[in-house]
């Protein structure tokens, strides 16, 4: 279970619930009537809401790469560690670029999913960190842990797919698809619902 819980980053999780805390944080603060007041559309609403929270998220992987490179490549230098190519370098960081931006935008999703922000929060991190490894576990095959949505974010954010049993074009397919799944169906339910 730890190796598990290694795959993520940081980054990551911090997407994916500041994705869900910006969507269904307008109904826990009853906020959501007075910005649907301001921005009636409700499905351009929660398309700025995912872009938002992609971009966040994209952010926060930039920022979180940058403090990393500036940390590693000095003491690794100091340790005489050699470091990879440019190159290797590039696929990592942009790798983790698309996971977190992703993960933004499925906790958006999420969010208008599932309007109760402790609920969206709780079972989203369940899902992610204990029941996904149950599944792997109880039907003893590793690699369908990359198809499920948490495991090809997973090896999108490594970049360069070593270590994987899918190809990263394959991941990114599931993660994209599963991404978009949610945020469909969080448009359907948000369009649907009454907030008052």
């Amino acid at each position: 279970m730890q190796a598990h819980l290694d795959e993520y980053v940081s980054e990551d999780l911090t997407a994916l619930v500041f994705g869900i805390l910006g969507t269904a944080g307008e109904f826990r603060h009853q906020t959501i009537t007075s910005t649907l007041l301001a921005a009636p559309r409700r499905g351009r609403l929660l398309a700025a809401k995912v872009l938002v929270h992609a971009g966040l998220g994209a952010t926060l992987a930039v920022v979180a790469c940058a403090v990393n490179l500036a940390v590693s490549i000095p003491w690794l230098s100091s340790h005489d560690v050699p470091l990879t190519g440019p190159a290797d370098l590039a696929l990592v960081v942009g790798g983790g670029i698309v996971a977190a931006a992703l993960f933004g935008a499925t906790g958006a999703g999420v969010g208008a999913l599932v309007a109760n922000q402790t609920a969206a929060v709780t079972v989203s991190l369940v899902w992610l960190l204990a029941v996904e490894g149950l599944i792997v576990a109880i039907t003893s095959t590793p690699t369908l842990h990359e198809f499920l949505p948490g495991g090809a974010v997973a090896v999108i954010a490594r970049g360069t797919g070593e270590g994987a049993h899918t190809s990263l074009w394959a991941a990114a397919g599931c993660a994209v698809a599963y991404a978009g799944a949610f945020v469909a169906a969080g448009t359907l339910r948000f369009t649907d619902r009454d907030v008052t």
